[in-house]
């Protein structure tokens, strides 16, 4: 991959000149060159599922010619006759097959497209020019990825009870699909209400309101938008000779074939391929090159965490004892399985216990159990040499107010903290947090360098409404560590960095560049196809 990486003005300048040349360009040679390259890179984005929806759509072309052809008679060159009498052209066909290409090319296009720019590119490309647009397809585009989760679960609980797509007869399954299709209809449009509503209450349709950019124009970007328009130079030329001209009316004429013309070709192939061959344009120099190995660690939940860590020479995050449990009556069976993870691989970071401790509370023995394990936790920590500890705020909306949070917090950690190490982090982690904002204000509430803000994108994208994009935006002061891993905004999955909604190549980019110094934990049941990812869009050396 690597082109999501881009600015999102080069991928609206691409995306707008292969689409424009798809439609415009109905000769033969620009017309292939444009299908087989949109084809190719959607296989290339989507993988499996895009192989099966492209060679879906070839026989829907020469469905759409036979159909086309029926019904319109231009041409001279008679085929035959159909079944109502009417006569069939080889034009007619020909030009059918066309307009079918046409489409098949710009569904591949948009499918590239819609896997390539997020909504937090559209928001910044329109954002200020026009406010209501740019939310209409942001929302949109977060929608299509919601609409096929709810279906999921939807369909998922109607099997509970008996009136899934596939149980009954088949009156049965008709009317269970159109009640699904019902629900789902319910679902989005009140999904689709909340959202314009909260968009709106953050005042995202107002007319001169500020908008923060994470997206740098870098070396690449300027030789990319270069070498667009060069390509364009070149196929604009072709236009003014002539060379994209074709006749399909009466008869099929286009202009001679020449030496010149394969430059034409060539510049328009080399357009198309771009995203192909955006890997090798180096980076510039600074923040925005590959991150340091010493900086990426995996969890222990991930089973093959400690081999694909030796063999990358990554750290490791200890996760064991999340469950306080395992600091306790198991103790001595979990330390030893923790050693034996921890042979060879020199980097760690702890991630303490988070089950019912609740820092942030207000009776004093709920803060008191919570002090008493964040210092067995130290203390395992300063055992196994952790440079840094992962504690949860334990924010819980439906029990604390947002200030109650933050007042509580402040005094639990200005408390807690002569007791770390000068040579200890403790990162906060957010989990049902809803804004950015609440764990910035603790932080600069306590004010010490000690205490820092590990980003869990994950959580962040599941249990907050605020973009992904904006927490690290707002929160990039005050982050020392991420969690990385990815999911469908449905719950908290732990998917692989690059199967879900979030943009981690894109945020990952912005990342390196807001936070320089941070770390990163993989948090996921299978760590090595996503260390693999990594290295791909050259993130990971």
């Amino acid at each position: 991959m690597g082109f999501e990486r881009c600015h999102p003005a080069v991928n609206l300048i691409f995306f707008a000149a292969v689409l424009a040349g798809t439609c415009c360009f109905l000769h033969p040679v620009f017309l292939a060159i444009s299908f087989l390259c949109a084809f190719l890179y959607s296989l290339k984005r989507n993988g499996i599922r895009a192989l099966v929806f492209n060679l879906c759509l070839l026989p829907l072309i020469l469905v759409f010619g036979l159909y086309y052809s029926s019904y319109h008679h231009f041409g001279m060159t008679v085929l035959g006759q159909n079944f109502i009498g009417n006569q069939m052209t080889l034009e007619s066909l020909v030009y059918g097959l066309v307009l079918g290409t046409v489409i098949a090319a710009f569904l591949m296009w948009m499918s590239c497209l819609y896997a390539v720019v997020s909504s937090d590119k559209i928001i910044y490309l329109f954002g200020r020019v026009s406010p209501r647009l740019s939310l209409f397809l942001s929302i949109l585009l977060r929608m299509v990825p919601r609409v096929k989760t709810e279906a999921r679960r939807i369909h998922l609980a109607r099997q509970g009870i008996g009136r899934g797509l596939r149980q009954g007869n088949p009156l049965a399954r008709v009317r269970n699909a159109i009640a699904i299709f019902s629900m789902l209809i319910t679902w989005t449009l009140d999904a689709l209400a909340t959202a314009s509503d909260s968009m709106r209450s953050r005042g995202s349709t107002l007319k001169g309101r500020t908008a923060f950019s994470i997206y740098r124009f870098d070396n690449r970007d300027r030789a990319y938008v270069i070498l667009i328009f060069a390509c364009l130079t070149v196929v604009a030329m072709g236009v003014l000779l002539r060379q994209t001209d074709i006749l399909y009316n009466p008869r099929i004429l286009l202009n001679p074939i020449t030496s010149m013309s394969w430059l034409f070709y060539g510049g328009y192939l080399i357009l198309c391929l771009m995203p192909f061959g955006v890997d090798g344009i180096p980076l510039s120099s600074g923040q925005e090159g590959a991150m340091k190995k010493e900086n990426l660690f995996l969890s222990t939940i991930a089973g093959d965490a400690p081999e694909v860590a030796r063999a990358h020479g990554l750290g490791l995050e200890i996760a064991e004892y999340c469950t306080a449990r395992n600091m306790d009556q198991v103790f001595l069976q979990t330390h030893e399985a923790v050693l034996q993870k921890l042979d060879g691989i020199p980097n760690r970071v702890l991630h303490g216990p988070f089950n019912e401790l609740f820092p942030c509370a207000i009776d004093p023995m709920a803060r008191e159990l919570a002090r008493h394990r964040y210092r067995q936790a130290l203390e395992l920590a300063r055992q196994y040499g952790a440079r840094k500890l992962v504690l949860h705020g334990g924010y819980n909306p439906r029990i604390y107010y947002p200030c109650w949070y933050t007042e509580q917090s402040v005094l639990f950690w200005k408390e807690f903290l002569p007791e770390i190490p000068e040579n200890m982090e403790i990162c906060l982690e957010n989990v049902l947090e809803e804004e950015p904002n609440m764990l910035v204000e603790i932080l600069r509430g306590v004010d010490s360098p000690r205490l820092r803000m590990c980003l869990d994108v994950g959580h962040a994208n599941v249990y907050s409404k605020v973009p992904v994009a904006h927490w690290l935006a707002a929160c990039a002061p005050c982050i020392s560590h991420f969690h990385l891993h990815n999911n469908g905004e449905d719950y908290d999955a732990h998917q692989a960095l690059d199967q879900g909604t979030i943009d981690l190549a894109s945020l990952l980019k912005s990342a390196q560049a807001l936070c320089p110094g941070a770390t990163y934990t993989l948090e996921l049941m299978n760590a090595g196809p996503s260390v693999r990812w990594l290295s791909e869009i050259r993130v990971l050396p």
